[in-house]
């Protein structure tokens, strides 16, 4: 494994490290961020880098917990930030293929009966603690009532009934802006797609899919 300790390791996240690995070589992930700005000219390379901040989740951890105070890890916190906020560095793209790919491997294993959807959810994602933050404003939350410092994280999965991929994710345009105001972001060209076409999911789905 990449720069990190296996002594330091319990064997539920050596486990979940190598799953990854795999992860990583069957789907060509390093050879995807490389295509769509995710690089390094030195030091650690980006699939050292981005392995531990993918595994987060699956071990239960948070980014300050798994990255920025974990000494167990040979990079600092500034290595994982830069990989993270490189100008260059077209993350929905990458978030857009991988669920594409994901789709065209779970849609072999499943029977053409089955029916596929497309999910739109404008969950409120809280940020009370932070200030300078980009595109923060005051948000509602309609589950409390209130209003909060946040996002509304706008994003369209799609979901077979059983799995559920995450394809496009995007903050919604503050209507309470803290600082000025931006102007409201566009769908992509492939946004776009798949909310046009056919009223029958899975048709609209495998017509997008077509333009890749």
């Amino acid at each position: 494994m990449d720069h990190i300790s296996i002594a330091s390791k319990t064997q539920a996240e050596v486990n979940v490290l190598d799953q990854i690995d795999e992860f990583f070589s069957h789907f060509h992930i390093p050879t995807m961020l490389h295509r769509y700005g995710v690089r390094k000219r030195h030091g650690y390379t980006v699939r050292s880098l981005i392995k531990p901040i993918f595994s987060l989740p699956f071990l239960g951890k948070n980014f300050f917990r798994g990255i920025v105070i974990n000494e167990d890890l040979p990079f600092g916190k500034d290595a994982a930030y830069d990989v993270l906020k490189g100008p260059r560095s077209n993350w929905r793209r990458v978030l857009l293929t991988i669920g594409v790919r994901l789709y065209r491997f779970f849609d072999r294993l499943t029977g053409n009966d089955r029916e596929s959807v497309l999910i739109i959810d404008d969950s409120t994602y809280d940020r009370s603690r932070s200030k300078m933050v980009e595109l923060l404003s005051r948000v509602k939350d309609h589950t409390t009532g209130r209003f909060i410092r946040g996002f509304r994280m706008l994003t369209l999965c799609w979901s077979d009934g059983v799995s559920c991929l995450p394809w496009i994710l995007r903050s919604s345009h503050r209507l309470m802006p803290l600082r000025d105001s931006a102007r409201p972001p566009r769908l992509s060209t492939n946004a776009a797609a798949l909310m046009s076409g056919p009223k029958k999911p899975r048709s609209r789905v495998q017509s997008t899919l077509r333009t890749w």
